[in-house]
């Protein structure tokens, strides 16, 4: 069980984010500990970050005439706007790991 004080910590490391890249209004701790873990590093801006975060978000998987969801359809269009962007290889790759994303198939990205 999360104790008060992980909650606390999680809060103000959300908020110091925030204050320190106010257009990033909104994020999740989880998205800002991805952001540092994978993308910091490689020179991706909070904003870029941001972009990218929210365009995961709120994107939905397309779904088929019975109303399933089609298996990668979101995946897919996430990994095409992360090829949009003009990013290294790196970059990019940066945030396919921050997204989640098996190391096992990066390979299938439209940038690889």
């Amino acid at each position: 069980m999360i104790q008060l004080k992980d909650l606390a910590t999680e809060k103000v490391t959300v908020l110091q984010f925030v204050k320190d890249n106010p257009s990033c209004e909104g994020i999740s701790y989880s998205a800002v500990e991805g952001y540092k873990n994978y993308c910091e590093p490689y020179g991706v801006s909070p904003k870029t970050f941001y972009d990218a975060w929210k365009y995961n978000s709120s994107t939905s998987a397309d779904v088929d005439k019975n109303g399933n969801s089609i298996s990668g359809s979101k995946k897919e269009k996430v990994l095409k706007y992360i090829n949009s962007l003009n990013l290294s290889r790196k970059q990019k790759d940066s945030l396919y790991y921050a997204f989640g994303w098996s190391e096992s198939k990066i390979n299938e990205a439209p940038w690889h």
